[in-house]
């Protein structure tokens, strides 16, 4: 692999570039997925909708690493990707075989939770294209070697965000629940969100230009 080629912000293409899998999110609005007959349709994945968030609400400059079959239903995944402002260019095409039988698209369904009753998802991912890419289907030396593009990951902890209060509450117990959690944090409490959005937006920035391939634990000592 050619050098890195870390350049400056004012230089750089992109301010971040996810990579992972995207799927075709189903959403039945609120009714239940075992009896609906409509479904709103997202796309959706853990790193991709990171890069998605800070490009809606800190105007980044965002790009997605991800590889998709060719067929109608990955052209309708780059659609909604470029509705949310976020480059295609690096998408991997790969030829469909009509079937799915090599690769795929993948697909997953997600029901909200009410109340009491939990959220449920379910998802249909057998042999997506991402899944049986093979070394050197992805140009490493143009990303990180022309683009510049710098490689870390965090590794939060526990996070107090409105979604787990959710999760709480499912439980039945929202205060033995919380406490479980808090006992797993050498610090006894979990982390809220101001803890962990600094770091991202200091790797985002000019002054962590010298930092990549580094993996950053958040975790209040969970993984000391």
């Amino acid at each position: 692999m050619k050098s890195f080629n870390i350049k400056p912000t004012s230089q750089c293409r992109y301010d971040i570039l996810s990579l992972g899998e995207i799927m075709l999110r189903l959403d039945p609005g609120e009714g239940r997925i075992r009896t609906s007959r409509q479904f709103n349709v997202w796309e959706g994945g853990g790193e991709y909708n990171v890069a998605r968030g800070l490009r809606r609400y800190f105007g980044q400059r965002a790009a997605v690493v991800t590889a998709f079959a060719k067929n109608e239903l990955g052209l309708l995944m780059e659609d909604l990707i470029l509705q949310g402002g976020v480059d295609t260019s690096l998408i991997k095409w790969v030829d469909y075989d009509g079937i799915g039988r090599e690769v795929r698209n993948g697909l997953y369904f997600l029901e909200r939770g009410y109340g009491i009753r939990g959220a449920v998802g379910c998802s249909d991912r057998g042999n997506t294209t991402i899944s049986q890419l093979t070394a050197g289907e992805i140009d490493w030396d143009y990303i990180f070697g022309d683009l510049g593009v710098r490689c870390n990951a965090i590794c939060p902890g526990t996070v107090h965000t409105p979604s787990h209060d959710d999760r709480l509450n499912a439980t039945g117990d929202y205060d033995a629940a919380l406490e479980a959690f808090k006992s797993r944090q050498p610090m006894g409490r979990l982390a809220d969100s101001g803890e962990i959005s600094p770091l991202v937006l200091y790797l985002l920035s000019e002054e962590s230009r010298f930092i990549t391939g580094q993996t950053i634990a958040i975790d209040g000592g969970w993984s000391a």
